[in-house]
């Protein structure tokens, strides 16, 4: 009965809260991280933007009626169907997930392998929450001595790729309008939720949105 309970306050904020716009719901936000030992994904998008690509997909749906389990398991599949990484030829199975959903900001986790030895580039097509307009895919490639970032849209059909042996150092992220860009985008999605002031999400969204705007209109 709380599973389900949850999942109707859920829908009941997204409903009456004013704060979502500052979640930016057109930007998602998808980490890979290596590790010493494991690899993983780590998504990080609106609920307000992916509850809408929810009604899309799920027309007939009543979602007052959805067990959060039952959710859940719509948001993986949207996430399965629209997430194809590859290390240069060989693809990467997503594993097992976790998924934290919540009033404003949702979470899921992947577990995946590391790239194999030789390997040299990350190849994605990300079309994740493209039934939004203007979508943007924020792929940022975390591995402990270095990070690089790509913007997937509707322009390069939410497909790119990232060197895996010459990430750009973290020194050099704050570089240039594309590194403040992935910056503003990790800080809006990986601020703890207790931390997240309406200031400061407005903030955020304004600076991403500001250097999309040069990003895309020099």
């Amino acid at each position: 009965m709380d599973r389900f309970l949850s999942v109707l306050a859920m829908f009941g904020a997204l409903g009456l809260s004013s704060e979502a716009a500052a979640h930016a719901p057109n930007i998602a936000s998808f980490e890979l991280i290596e590790g010493p030992e494991a690899s993983h994904l780590d998504v990080h998008m609106s609920t307000d933007g992916m509850h809408h690509v929810m009604q899309a997909r799920l027309p007939d749906a009543s979602f007052q009626d959805m067990t959060l389990e039952d959710y859940e398991d719509h948001v993986l599949t949207a996430l399965r169907e629209g997430i194809e990484l590859r290390y240069d030829d060989q693809p990467v199975a997503l594993g097992e997930a976790t998924v934290s959903l919540a009033a404003h900001q949702s979470d899921v986790s992947f577990a995946i392998p590391g790239p194999p030895a030789g390997a040299a580039r990350l190849y994605a097509h990300i079309d994740v929450m493209r039934e939004q307009p203007n979508q943007h895919n924020v792929l940022r490639l975390v591995t402990q001595t270095s990070h690089d970032h790509i913007v997937l849209a509707e322009k390069n059909q939410f497909r790119g790729s990232l060197a895996l042996a010459s990430a750009r150092p973290n020194t050099a992220a704050s570089a240039s309008m594309s590194g403040r860009l992935a910056e503003a985008v990790h800080s809006l999605f990986r601020t703890s939720e207790r931390s997240r002031s309406p200031k400061h999400q407005a903030g955020v969204a304004h600076v991403a949105l500001a250097c999309f705007s040069e990003l895309h209109h020099p």
